[in-house]
Parts: structure tokens; C-alpha cells; sequence
């Protein structure tokens, strides 16, 4: 988390010297950028109610050979993919072939997974479209693999038998692989279709657009991946529905016409409904008791843009970043993928700059002080947000200790071994500080807590991004006693395949005032950078990772059991071995 902030924290130096030169055109503002952050290539694309009305490639697509990125270059989408399978989703519908509030196994009937809760609702497809049907966030073992096959993905519906809910429906906004992925088997159950099949001629096809596949082999002009600099192997994915769109600017600006105007493709003709397209661009998620300011359309991600609605969805294909953003009601569309590893913000922050620059160049008028006109003051401390903030919080950023003391709060990010000092503000936060060499202060971020249904709930607020969750929950448990009490130590991954990408290789299990906690270092298990997660046992046998929805492994189950062989985990499909 450290490294993050401090990352970020240069990032944002760098934006502001960026801003200072006052650059208008939307060359000027790209070039810039991928010039200081040295990004090997990236390729553009914009569109209105008219079409396609910019598309430009930068850098190289292939460094080594001199190959440039052109408007027809393929990269990986990562989870933008999953606006595509909501646009399948969709279909489907207007074909009358599923009722999208509807149970999802009424069409998937051979679904099964397990859960921990009293009451046992059903979820439906729109719980799934609208990432809150409690399905856990993704599996790991076997994720991007050398060996994926287009089908690989109807594996889950045997994988998820043995699986748990992170939590009932219509509870927790949490971000799911997995439950995007369910939706890919939707042709298959109610049209005899194979996902990559149905896809191809109702949304590829339909949509015009003429370089999209799930197949890497099958598109031209595809792009190599950089690490730091340096060629690195993009992956395949066995999630194909989730992330393993392979597309280019120009395709996904396509896609997006259609959500700008009604469902009508590029060349007029109406491929979705008015109806289905208007209510997949509106929040949809009002009823989800943990969601704060995480608002979802279906699928899509939705917050404000200087006063406009702002409708998006990111991706990750490591080491590719993409974004596709719309303002519906300004008809305006940006598309933006790069071939180079990057922190996300980079994306938010180029196409920000390129989209105000657009509306400049259309006469647009905008609320420039959106994000600057509301101010936070520091305020004074009360016994209430004392004892509202004290205590130890399971956390996607590890366990965190809040202890009030005269004048500040003392914040203990006990994962990386660092302090912060909290300073209560006058909307009932804690802004956090950190110290640049014990000398300059910067600031991190604002922390709210707030009762919900019995549970003390943690997150961040900020003026852009509102109440976000990151997983954060107080710690209430007592630990019965399990044979989870007796299996400290270093475990090592025990079923890698050689030929998959691995997310995580080691965990080690300790314990932190009484609680058992499993941290790993430097994984790529999404979202997460070092981690570590507070365990809770519920017997011998199975275990939930604290925390509620939102990031990595969070509410998750993790399984231990014990052979002749020896002491071993399960967690996300990967089974570890202890030393």
C-alpha cells in the first residue's frame, strides 16, 4: 500500500507540471503523457453521435521490429470484456430468450455453490450484471495460462460446486471474475450456443465490429506487451467472458456508439433495444445494502464527469490497462488502451484531460470547480468518533489499528509496518498523513466508519469518488478453537502448473494479537499488491478471510486440511504445502 501511495503521489506531482504547460490538443495532451511515463505504445479513439470522429495510434506496438501501434492495432481488454458479455446478456433478452430478474439457475439449472447464510435466496441474473450476487471475486489457479482453450471457462459450474457465497444477494457490492464469467454460459443453456459463437454474430457482427475476437490467434496487428521497458508475454485467459476481449480502438468506440445512441450501431440499425441501453446506462444498485458510492448501471461503472454522468468500466491484461468511457448525455464517447504497465490512475487521469479538452474544442460548457467547491476542515474530537473509530480493522490493505490519542489518531498499518497520523475533519472523517522521510507531510487519504446492520464498516471518501469500501470491517470475532490454531508457518504453492502465470507462489500464516492472518508478498492477485488477510475459523476444516466484498480475497472461504503428506491450503483453487 506504501509503495502506492508514493507512487501515486509522484504521479499526481507529474500531472500538475503536465497541467501547468497548458497543452489543448488531444495529440499534445497523449503525447505528453506517454512520453514522461515512458509507455511504449498506446492507441486512442473518440466518438459522438456522428461515428468515429478521432482515432490515432502512438509508439510501437512492436518496439524491437519498429512495428507503430495503428487505429486497426488489437490489445487485450482485460475486463472491458465484461461489458461485452453484458451486451450478450442483453440480447438474449430482447430475444425472449431469459428474463434477466429471474433466478440465474432457473436457465443454468446444473449451477451450484455452497453458503454459510440462514436465509437462502436465490440470485438472479441481474444480481450478476450488477456485481451483487455474492459470488466470490476469482479463482487463481489457472487464470492466464499458456494453455487456455476458448471453452475453459464451463469448468466453473464444477469448480464453484465446492465454493462458498461471500455474502446473500443484494447485500455486497462485490466485484466478481467469476460471476461475469457465469453469465458466458447464458447461450450455451437457452440457445444451444457456445459464448464465443453468439458473441461473434450478435455483438461482434451486430456492432460492426470487424477486428474484435476472444481468440488472440484471430485478430491482426496484434500488440506485444512491456514491462518497465522491457517485451513482456501477455497471457491468455481461461475467463473469456470476464477478460479475454482482443480488440482495437475503434472496435470498443463501436461499442460504445451503440450505448450513446439507443442501440443503433454506427451504419443506424438498431442491434439492442432503447429500453435495455437506456437501463444498462442507469444506476441500478439503490437496493445493495454495502455498496456506498460504488454505483453500477449493469455492468458498467457510473459516477459524475464536472457535473455531466459519467458512464465507464477499466481493464487489466497485464501488463495492458484500457479504459472506455462515455457522457451519455453529451453523446461523447473515449476509448484508451495502452501496452505498458502502468498505475490505473493514469488512464482515469489522460482520458479526463482529453475529454475536457474536447469539450472545449465543442464549446461545452462544464462545472469547473465540481470537484473544489465543497471544503473539509479539521474538527474538533468527541468521545462518539473516538470510540467509533478504535479498534482493528480487517482490511484489502491488511489488518488496521485506529487508537485515539489526545489530540490525533494514531493509524498502524500493521502489513507494512508503517504509522500514520489521523486528524479528524468536519464530515466525520479521518484525514491520514503520512511522513516523507519523517519530514513532509502528504496526504493519504480520508477515512470514514459507519454502523451498517450491526457491522462497523471501513472505507475512504474523497470528493471525487464519494464512500468507497476497500473490504474494511472492525474486527468482533472471538477465534474458537480449531486445528487452525496449531498450522503457523510457510506454506509453498503445491499445485502450480509450469505452463500458468503465477499470482501467488507462498503464504505465510501467523498470527497478530490472537488472530490468525495469512500475508503474501509481492502477488498479482488482482487488486492486491503484499497482502494481508485476517482469517476467521468457523471449524477444522474452513476458514472466511475477513472483510467485506470489494478487493482481493475478501469474505472469501480458505480450506485447510491435513494427510500423511502433510499440512496444506486451499485458497482461490491453489493449494499450499507447508514447509
Amino acid at each position: 500500500m506504501l509503495k502506492k501511495i508514493i507512487i501515486t503521489m509522484v504521479y499526481l506531482l507529474t500531472i500538475l507540471s503536465c497541467k501547468a504547460q497548458k497543452t489543448n490538443s488531444i495529440d499534445e495532451i497523449v503525447e505528453l503523457a506517454l512520453k514522461k511515463h515512458k509507455v511504449i505504445g498506446a492507441s486512442i479513439a473518440l466518438v459522438d453521435s456522428t461515428g468515429i470522429i478521432y482515432s490515432k495510434g502512438f509508439g510501437y506496438s512492436d518496439k524491437s521490429n519498429k512495428k507503430l501501434v495503428t487505429t486497426k492495432t488489437a490489445f487485450p481488454f482485460g475486463s472491458v470484456s465484461k461489458v461485452i458479455t453484458m451486451a450478450s446478456v442483453l440480447k438474449l433478452q430482447d430475444l425472449g430468450k431469459l428474463d434477466m430478474d429471474s433466478a440465474f439457475v432457473k436457465y443454468v439449472p446444473d449451477f451450484q455453490i455452497k453458503q454459510h447464510f440462514q436465509e437462502n435466496k436465490p440470485f438472479s441474473v441481474f444480481d450478476l450484471l450488477t456485481q451483487q450476487a455474492g459470488i466470490p471475486r476469482t479463482r487463481l489457479k489457472d487464470l492466464y495460462t499458456d494453455f487456455a482453450k476458448p471453452t475453459d471457462f464451463y469448468r466453473l459450474i464444477e469448480e464453484e460446486k465446492n465454493n462458498y457465497l461471500i455474502a446473500p444477494p443484494k447485500e455486497v457490492y462485490q466485484y466478481s471474475d467469476i460471476g461475469i464469467s457465469m453469465l458466458g454460459l447464458l447461450p450455451k443453456y437457452t440457445l444451444q450456443k457456445d459464448y464465443c459463437e453468439f458473441v461473434k454474430k450478435e455483438i461482434f457482427e451486430a456492432f460492426q465490429m470487424t477486428n474484435a475476437s476472444f481468440h488472440k490467434d484471430s485478430v491482426l496487428n496484434y500488440t506485444k506487451g512491456y514491462e518497465k521497458g522491457t517485451e513482456a508475454k501477455i497471457y491468455a485467459t481461461r475467463y473469456l467472458p470476464a477478460f479475454g476481449l482482443q480488440a482495437s480502438t475503434e472496435d470498443l468506440a463501436k461499442f460504445a456508439y451503440v450505448f450513446l445512441n439507443e442501440g443503433k450501431n454506427i451504419s443506424g440499425k438498431q442491434v439492442l433495444s432503447k429500453m435495455l441501453v437506456e437501463k444498462a446506462i442507469q444506476r441500478q444498485n439503490k437496493d445493495t445494502k454495502l455498496a456506498f458510492s460504488n454505483h453500477l448501471g449493469l455492468t458498467w461503472w457510473l459516477n459524475n464527469f464536472y457535473g455531466y454522468k459519467s458512464v465507464y468500466h477499466g481493464g487489466e491484461q497485464k501488463p495492458c490497462l484500457s479504459m472506455v468511457r462515455l457522457l451519455p448525455e453529451l453523446k461523447i464517447g473515449i476509448v484508451l488502451v495502452i501496452n505498458s504497465d502502468m498505475n490505473n490512475d493514469f488512464l482515469t487521469e489522460i482520458t479526463e484531460k482529453v475529454l475536457l479538452a474536447l469539450l472545449d474544442k465543442k464549446s461545452i460548457s462544464y462545472q469547473k470547480d465540481y470537484y473544489t467547491k465543497y471544503k473539509v476542515e479539521k474538527a474538533k474530537n468527541s468521545d462518539y468518533f473516538k470510540k467509533l473509530f478504535e479498534g482493528n480493522y480487517a482490511s484489502s490493505y491488511g489488518i488496521i489499528n485506529i487508537k485515539p490519542k489526545k489530540n490525533y489518531y494514531k493509524v498502524d498499518l500493521i502489513s507494512a509496518n508503517k504509522t500514520l497520523r489521523g486528524t479528524l475533519m468536519s464530515d466525520s472523517t479521518l484525514q491520514l498523513d503520512y511522513m516523507v522521510l519523517g519530514i513532509y507531510p502528504v496526504k493519504v487519504m480520508r477515512l470514514f466508519v459507519e454502523q451498517i446492520y450491526g457491522r462497523s464498516i471501513i472505507g475512504t471518501k474523497s470528493t471525487k469518488t464519494g464512500r468507497k469500501i476497500f473490504g474494511g470491517e472492525k474486527i468482533t470475532f472471538e477465534n474458537p478453537k480449531t486445528k487452525w490454531d496449531k498450522i503457523s508457518g510457510k506454506y509453498m504453492i503445491y499445485n502450480l502448473n509450469e505452463k500458468e502465470y503465477p499470482l501467488l507462489k507462498e503464504i505465510v500464516i501467523s498470527e497478530y494479537k490472537g488472530l490468525k492472518v495469512i500475508s503474501g508478498r509481492k502477488t498479482s492477485i488482482p487488486d492486491v499488491e503484499n497482502f494481508q488477510f485476517c482469517i476467521h475459523p468457523i471449524n477444522d476444516n474452513l476458514a472466511i478471510v475477513q472483510g467485506i466484498g470489494g478487493q482481493g480475497l475478501l469474505g472469501e472461504t480458505i480450506k485447510r486440511f491435513g494427510t500423511g503428506d502433510g499440512e496444506f491450503i486451499e485458497i482461490a483453487g491453489y493449494i499450499f504445502k507447508k514447509k
